[in-house]
């Protein structure tokens, strides 16, 4: 097989780290000319692995592989993200400075005044992924001269021969597994970004907004004074976004809010959760973005923190406990940053955990009666929504 550019750029890569990596005291020269020389000739098989389902819920595990091997596919995602970069639709936020989950939200929130908006979720996004449509989709946007890379790729995908899907989902803990899955949902990207919805009545055609982050879909439709063509544009959009991820072999679960005080009025949402944080209309159908505190300081009450714990009541301690509580705040924290915030609303964030904190500990020296010792005898029963 011949060499094709992006194998070749790769194997480059591979030489040259390899005095500047950890293989270097487990691989030889000789070992890593080998490895070269099957890349080149497409004969390069990766080191056996153990998929994990530990969860059907959850999205399937890859245990490490060899130093080797990850190099190899830590190279094969910066080489795929680099040409794959420059084709991503801008409405895709997900890599690089530009497509974090602050531009995310940023963007959602310079939309017009809106009637309506729906949120997709992709249900169990990696497990879903289809080895050969993502084979397609790699090859029509890198080019046949690439399809020895491309090849290489699906063969880090396959699964045992004990698993009864060989050829769908792709793993969770490796550094190409989401800009693979990037590249997979790329294709709905191309399909949204420019939808419109032209009435039967001759008026202006109406843009449907869309954005993306991972598998977290917005579409927005715009407040007109024809409510009823507004109506059928949202479900115009909606159909296309659902028969497409089902080309893909893609499950979704969708809800919807909207501004309009009369649908309210009879039971409709104003309000939903975009990756933690609470979206909702203003009066005048503008997007208010906001960070959902009340909720967060239900979900770290005292009780749920202590039935959290796993290592026993007998070694619960104010120490273990205040490690479990300070895991939950950062990961707010960071759920929090995900949006651009101004001064005085980080002033209130940081108060509001900085009151959460000893709040919560004072309750745990209470129940317990103990502060640096174990809590033998605790009962659960005690311990409630505090």
């Amino acid at each position: 097989m011949i060499a094709t550019m992006l194998l070749a750029k790769l194997c480059l890569y591979l030489l040259q780290n390899w005095r500047h990596s950890s293989i270097h005291s487990n691989t030889t020269y000789s070992e890593v000319s080998h490895v070269i020389r099957c890349l080149l000739k497409g004969g390069y098989t990766f080191s056996r692995r153990r998929w994990s389902i530990r969860d059907p819920t959850k999205p399937d595990k890859l245990w490490p592989i060899g130093a080797l091997d990850a190099v190899i596919v830590k190279a094969m995602a910066r080489l795929l993200c680099l040409e794959m970069d420059s084709i991503y639709h801008l409405n895709s936020r997900e890599y690089g400075v530009a497509r974090g989950a602050r531009s995310f939200f940023a963007s959602v929130s310079r939309w017009p005044e809106m009637a309506w908006m729906v949120k997709f979720s992709i249900v169990e996004c990696r497990s879903g992924i289809d080895h050969h449509l993502l084979g397609n989709f790699l090859r029509e946007h890198l080019g046949e001269e690439n399809s020895g890379f491309v090849d290489l790729v699906q063969r880090f995908l396959v699964r045992g021969k004990k698993y009864r899907c060989q050829s769908i989902g792709i793993p969770q803990d490796t550094s190409i597994s989401q800009v693979l899955i990037q590249c997979y949902l790329h294709q709905l990207d191309k399909i949204l970004k420019e939808v419109w919805y032209f009435s039967q009545e001759g008026e202006q055609p109406l843009k449907v907004y869309y954005a993306r982050y991972a598998d977290t879909i917005l579409l927005g439709i715009p407040r007109i004074q024809n409510f009823f063509n507004a109506a059928r544009a949202k479900e115009h959009a909606r159909t296309i976004l659902k028969n497409y991820c089902d080309k893909l072999d893609l499950d979704v679960s969708w809800e919807e809010i909207t501004s309009e005080k009369l649908l309210i009025f009879l039971g409709g949402k104003k309000k939903f959760y975009v990756l933690g944080l609470l979206v909702s209309f203003t009066d005048s159908g503008g997007i208010k973005v906001r960070i959902p505190l009340k909720m967060w300081g239900k979900s770290i009450s005292t009780g749920r923190l202590v039935q959290e714990f796993r290592g026993g009541l007998n070694r619960l301690t104010m120490a273990n406990f205040l490690k479990l509580l300070n895991e939950h705040v950062e990961a707010y924290l960071r759920t929090s940053f995900q949006y651009p915030l101004s001064q005085n609303q980080v002033v209130t964030l940081f108060r509001f955990f900085h009151r959460l904190v000893i709040s919560r500990s004072r309750n745990f020296v209470r129940l317990t009666g103990c502060s640096e010792s174990g809590v033998p005898g605790l009962n659960i029963s005690q311990v409630q929504e505090n």
